[in-house]
């Protein structure tokens, strides 16, 4: 992972897919049309204008489905709180795939301390709150072959839910 940004989402009235469209420009153009021009004398005009404002909205509507960066652009606010934050825009590093929004997890320790975390390519990512990053999950791997041949799983269910919880 390249990047790591947390976002809110927006209202929906106050995405930028809605916003200028619904309180200036088709506000600003059915007065220009109506009061100013007057329908009776322009009918195609207005009619082509007010097309032409609802394709304007439908590509900005589409651009935030076609690009995760103009998706939080449009419809979130960056979030630098961390305890505000309910989405996470994860950009990994060069040919590892795409940008992704995903949703931040808010889980609880049995200690009762609060995990933030996020999955991302099916890897889970915990916050580091010494080193303020998110980094993946980390499995043990230094014991020899043997060791992992002749495990015999959890016994207990409080282990089998602490594991649970840290995957």
């Amino acid at each position: 992972v390249r990047a790591v940004s947390l976002h809110r989402p927006r209202p929906l009235l106050r995405c930028w897919t809605v916003l200028p469209f619904v309180a200036v420009l088709y506000p600003a153009w059915l007065y220009l049309w109506v009061v100013v021009y007057g329908p009776s004398l322009y009918p195609e005009a207005g009619l082509i204008a007010l097309v032409a404002i609802g394709i304007l909205q439908a590509l900005t509507v589409l651009s935030g489905h076609w690009s995760v960066h103009a998706h939080c652009a449009l419809t979130c606010f960056p979030e630098p709180n961390l305890s505000k934050a309910t989405l996470a825009k994860i950009v990994p590093t060069p040919n590892n795939g795409s940008a992704d929004l995903v949703p931040l997890n808010r889980d609880k320790e049995e200690n009762g301390r609060e995990v933030l975390s996020f999955e991302f390519q099916k890897i889970k990512y915990c916050f580091d709150k010494e080193e303020r990053v998110f980094i993946p999950v980390a499995f043990p791997i230094e014991y020899p072959l043997a060791h992992y041949q002749n495990a015999k799983g959890y016994q207990e269910d409080t282990d089998l839910k602490a594991a649970d919880r840290k995957s």
